[in-house]
């Protein structure tokens, strides 16, 4: 019988399946679901895993991360609850699937806020993920640039 344990694919080898360990996570930390993750022609993954385990290890403010690397060799690259870089405190809370990680092992994370000061009208942000680095490119409700703003984030437009 196959199992029904979600893999992360690096080619035919997975680099991470539900119900195994979590690296970077904590003792007992596991994979309780991993999202459709992507996969760069240099062999290195970046997928959304949802964390199961015991507490304090994993809270409502900390179960998810984005995981990224090879079979073997994989790292968080950010975690909910974890401070979100210029974001005045805010922290990251969701991640949705669906990541395209480029060549060079950096993709755009689109992701929720929540914390400081945060509002419906400014919990949306996108990040981008760098090898050992995070840098804010758009927040909802912010300038960008001076001559872009995002708009809910679901567009970007020139300012009249």
């Amino acid at each position: 019988m196959r199992s029904k344990r979600k893999v992360a694919h690096e080619s035919h080898r997975g680099i991470a399946v539900s119900a195994t360990a979590a690296p970077d996570s904590g003792a007992d930390v596991k994979f309780l679901n991993i999202s459709k993750g992507t996969m760069n022609a240099a062999g290195d993954g970046a997928f959304v895993g949802t964390l199961s385990g015991p507490g304090p290890a994993i809270t409502g403010t900390n179960f998810s991360a984005i995981y990224t690397g090879t079979h073997g060799a994989l790292a968080v690259a950010v975690r909910s609850g974890q401070t979100a870089t210029n974001a005045n405190g805010a922290v990251f809370f969701g991640f949705p699937p669906g990541l395209q990680l480029n060549n060079e092992g950096r993709f755009i994370l689109p992701c929720t806020l929540t914390g400081n000061g945060v509002t419906a009208n400014s919990s949306n942000a996108f990040y981008a993920v760098l090898p050992g680095a995070l840098q804010l490119v758009a927040r909802q409700g912010s300038g960008a640039g001076g001559k872009l703003y995002a708009g809910g984030l679901t567009k970007v437009r020139e300012e009249k």
